[in-house]
């Protein structure tokens, strides 16, 4: 099973929410992503224009209980930001598991990015 074969764009029943698209790098990333056993779904949200900034990925932790077992990536390239939610199987258990993959996949995927981990402590975020 996976994500779709078009670029830039996710499909299938493991994507859910209004959006498909995905900026340059989040693309490949979710992608990778998406073939790993604790990975159930992707949310993908609104793209917003940014200036400047380098190319980086943030991972968070909705503050809101309502959304268990969900990470919050944060893709920013030069002109763009988006945010990607991604369901995952039992994060508590897997968390470090799973940071670590997301930041590899990264490394393999967006040479020159940045990986920001904001998913321990009170660093979680609404």
């Amino acid at each position: 099973m996976g994500l779709g074969n078009k670029k830039g764009h996710v499909q299938g029943s493991q994507v859910s929410g209004g959006h498909t698209t995905l900026i340059d790098g989040a693309d490949s990333v979710v992608k990778k992503l998406g073939a790993l056993s604790w990975f159930e779904s992707v949310r993908p949200g609104i793209i917003s224009v940014a200036k400047g900034g380098k190319l980086s990925v943030t991972i968070r932790r909705p503050a809101d209980t309502t959304h268990v077992n969900t990470l919050k990536l944060i893709f920013r390239t030069k002109g763009s930001v988006q945010d990607v939610f991604l369901q995952v199987r039992d994060l508590e258990t897997y968390l470090k598991r799973i940071v670590t993959d997301i930041s590899w996949v990264v490394g393999k995927e967006l040479r020159g990015a940045v990986v920001y981990d904001r998913t321990v402590g009170h660093d979680a975020e609404d």
